[in-house]
């Protein structure tokens, strides 16, 4: 089985970064044991194909690709969870809802429908839910700061991302790798989740 470090989702984070102003902004939802057509059913939504993850430019759609353990979906630009989404999809599952914005970052941890642990990306330290430290042990397996007094320096940015990402794929056991891009996907548009 392989190890999941931060290092393993730079070329996520890579893809969403506009390099010449150095942005990163996307949205992804690591969904445990459901297909993207399982998704779209709870979701109430028909589905179509996808041929790649939505670029920098495409704000309207995102997109839902099928690993190992269940689903991806990621878009640019619009939260693709938020906390009502985020509970439905969760009954008798887990996802992770994660969101890197311009002025806003946030990770949260649904299991059962309830929001177990929900952080700042950059600030893990910061905890909250019905459970804030169920993810303690990874958190401090990725290198993140988890106490007030933990040194974050340089955690931040790029750092910050990929140990989410890391983190998700962790605790739902969906891991996304560039491979998975080439297996046929569904998008829908993001004015159907608003």
């Amino acid at each position: 089985m392989m190890t999941i470090s931060p290092a393993t989702y730079t070329w996520l984070v890579d893809a969403f970064t506009d390099h010449e102003i150095e942005l990163t902004m996307f949205s992804a939802m690591f969904v445990t044991g459901l297909t993207p057509v399982e998704v779209f059913q709870r979701l109430g939504l028909a589905p179509a194909p996808a041929d790649g993850f939505p670029a920098l430019g495409d704000m309207d759609s995102f997109a839902a690709y099928e690993t190992d353990g269940g689903s991806v979906l990621a878009a640019v630009g619009w939260e693709l969870s938020d906390y009502e989404l985020g509970m439905r999809l969760s009954v008798d599952t887990a996802i992770v809802s994660l969101y890197i914005g311009v002025n806003k970052d946030r990770f949260t941890y649904f299991a059962d429908g309830q929001e177990v642990t929900e952080f700042e990306v950059a600030f893990p330290q910061g905890r909250s839910g019905s459970d804030p430290d169920r993810l303690v042990p990874h958190l401090q397996r990725l290198g993140m700061p988890v106490d007030e007094e933990d040194d974050d320096d340089g955690f931040y940015g790029r750092a910050a991302s990929s140990s989410a990402l890391a983190l998700a794929a962790i605790v739902t056991g969906a891991h996304l790798t560039p491979a998975h891009l080439t297996r046929p996907g569904l998008t829908g548009t993001m004015a159907s989740l608003l």
